[in-house]
């Protein structure tokens, strides 16, 4: 017990001293942030509290387990609610003007939102105590080694069938950044359903394929490898390395692929979650020089891509927290939307052909208004969880969807750990069964950053389309499409005697 409490010091004091060191290195370095005059010690007294619970729930995230969306959701705060916006109010770094008490009334928002999260979240997890057991939705029971292998054989070459098809649309050339996947998108007719569905759905259903054909070949060990399932493994990974090459998606698609591999492959190697939450901040810092990517080829004049400088912490990357501000502003003189904002992004997939007054997704509508005011010129911008919530039902949303997220997670979360934890003990080892979710969740909290970060239409979408691609490929190998003249067979020969 005295060591456990010793410990819990140490990580509260680490990230405290971190923090407080970028903070303080921020501000008195010249050029990057100069301290306003004017600064109301109300607002920075509620950043500093918005800042110590993020702190203080992140350490007990730490000390309770390797990975969690938990996790994610207290970096999420302490980086775009506490660190970056604190910074900016500061140095009067906004983009756009706001006023200190919509930023005040925003940090007592945050403050409700992040105590609501925190009781809902830790009472779903000991909730989840009680029926402890695997998550069942993805669990193959009697999966039979000859049969998967035969379905493995299958998802492989469907898998490079798809892959040539989506290489003779676009070429090799259109999977080399993000910036030459434009072609693509031309050459199926831009962003349209058919765009969409081709970039969120179809190429995370062959990166799908690559994890399951590893998690079940390999992780499931009743399967014996031959020299043709290193063959198919072979050609899953170079067709994945074409088309699903990390540099030619967003970077909210990047993080969540490379995060996702890495906790995959780490998680029972590394039991301490700073190395993960080291991971997210080494990814922060490289976060600005990924946008050389969003050119068709590496132009030597825009080398400057590379040179890393703290300004990225001032740009439209992390405004998530300038556009809450800028909600709270706009509902308080039009009104709220009634639901409507969060009915346009769970319908997203109705066509505004049927629903002619479909709802923008909530970043670009507050951008519109924006535009009344300012000289906007770029109407793709973040509008954080919290502000959809805001924008919709107002602090009854913010309570509601800090309710439902905090349950949600715990429950994810949990059922996480319980099959790590049976897997680990062996009590699944000599059984003819699988859970296929623990392959799904180390790619969940890099959808869930996206998530919180939004606006909630589009990063619910691509969310949707990324988890559907993963249960199209389960569903493949859990059908019973396999054997069936078998059992029939020797159902006839046990009828006839023969």
């Amino acid at each position: 017990m005295k060591n456990r409490i010793i410990l819990q010091s140490v990580v509260y004091l680490y990230f405290i001293v971190i923090v407080t060191v970028l903070l303080f290195w921020a501000i008195l370095r010249e050029g990057i942030v100069h301290v306003r005059g004017d600064y109301d010690m109300a607002v920075v007294t509620s950043f500093i509290a918005v800042g110590l619970v993020s702190i203080v729930f992140l350490a007990q995230g730490v000390l309770r387990c390797g990975i969690s969306l938990s996790i994610i959701h207290w970096y999420f705060v302490l980086i775009f609610f506490f660190l970056v916006p604190f910074l900016q109010y500061l140095g009067n770094r906004f983009r756009f003007p706001v006023d200190s008490d919509s930023v005040l009334m925003g940090n007592m928002y945050i403050l409700l939102w992040c105590l609501v999260y925190a009781f809902s979240y830790n009472y779903s997890i000991k909730k989840a105590n009680k029926p402890s057991r695997a998550l069942s939705l993805f669990s193959g029971e009697s999966l039979r080694p000859h049969r998967l292998k035969q379905k493995l054989y299958v998802l492989t070459l469907i898998s490079v069938s798809v892959a040539l098809y989506l290489i003779s649309v676009g070429g090799i050339e259109s999977f080399l950044t993000r910036g030459s996947y434009g072609l693509f998108v031309e050459r199926v007719g831009g962003w349209g359903p058919w765009g969409l569905i081709m970039t969120f759905y179809l190429r995370p259903l062959l990166f799908f394929a690559f994890i399951l054909f590893v998690g079940v070949a390999f992780l499931f060990k009743r399967i014996k490898k031959t020299p043709a399932m290193y063959l198919c493994l072979f050609a899953l990974i170079v067709t994945n390395i074409i088309v699903n090459n990390p540099f030619s998606y967003a970077r909210f698609m990047l993080f969540t692929m490379a995060f996702g591999l890495f906790i995959l492959f780490s998680f029972r190697r590394v039991k301490s979650s700073l190395v993960y939450i080291a991971a997210l901040f080494l990814g922060l810092i490289s976060f600005h020089t990924l946008n050389i990517f969003r050119q068709a080829y590496l132009d030597a004049s825009r080398s400057d891509t590379l040179k890393f400088t703290w300004d990225f912490l001032f740009r439209g990357s992390l405004d998530a927290y300038e556009n809450f501000v800028h909600t709270i502003s706009h509902v308080s003189r039009t009104g709220i939307m009634y639901g409507r904002q969060l009915a346009g992004g769970l319908l997203f997939f109705v066509p505004r052909a049927l629903w002619t007054d479909k709802p923008v997704g909530s970043g670009t509508y507050i951008a519109e208004t924006l535009e009344r005011r300012f000289d906007v010129t770029n109407f793709n911008i973040a509008n954080p969880l919290i502000s959809e919530m805001h924008l919709n039902f107002h602090i009854f949303g913010i309570i509601a969807g800090a309710l439902f997220y905090g349950v949600v997670t715990g429950w994810l979360d949990k059922h996480y750990w319980i099959s790590m934890e049976k897997d680990t003990s062996g009590q699944t080892a000599h059984h003819r069964s699988m859970n296929f979710y623990r392959l799904l969740y180390p790619f969940l909290p890099g959808l869930y950053l996206f998530h919180l970060r939004g606006d909630f239409m589009s990063s619910f979408a691509y969310a949707v389309g990324f988890v559907l691609a993963f249960v199209t490929a389960v569903v493949f190998l859990k059908l019973k499409i396999f054997g069936m003249k078998l059992r029939v067979a020797e159902r006839y020969r046990e009828a006839t005697g023969e």
